[in-house]
């Protein structure tokens, strides 16, 4: 961390303060007073500290947020679409599932897709079951649908 840090006028009680790896997932949060920041360094090696004059209102869920560079941001789920839950169990009726940015993780009952590399997943049943995806890219929020065949 820079010696050169400058906090402002000395009447200020306290900095904000989180630990974020490269990827802007943020792994702690705190205050303290701007003499003691320098002392503090990261927890965990290969994270840095952001020090932060506004209250990044992170507070208990950690996950929820992500730091982009500049700010703390609040995650938002993947913006993917579904054409219907419930499908006919008859290798014919499809839900379609749209919108799946390229590089994300989707997987259905917890198996991953190998080789799938974005756009839409088209999903159909030869038998009743259900089947559980998922779609996970940092830094949104996961988007979890169930489909139904019945």
């Amino acid at each position: 961390m820079s010696e050169d840090l400058d906090f402002g006028p000395v009447t200020l009680r306290q900095v904000f303060y989180i630990e974020v790896d490269g990827d802007g997932r943020v792994h702690v949060a705190g205050t303290c007073q701007p003499w003691v920041s320098r002392l503090h360094a990261p927890i965990n090696e290969g994270n840095a500290l952001v020090w932060l004059l506004d209250d990044p209102k992170v507070g208990q869920e950690l996950d929820a947020v992500h730091f982009d560079g500049t700010a703390v941001q609040r995650r938002v789920t993947l913006p993917i679409g579904v054409s219907k839950a419930m499908i006919a169990a008859d290798d014919i009726d499809e839900a379609v599932i749209t919108g799946i940015p390229e590089g994300a993780t989707v997987t259905v009952d917890g198996v991953a897709l190998d080789g799938f590399i974005g756009g839409d997943l088209v999903l159909t049943s030869a038998t009743p079951a259900s089947y559980a995806v998922r779609v996970e890219q940092w830094p949104f929020l996961p988007f979890e649908v169930e489909i139904v065949a019945q």
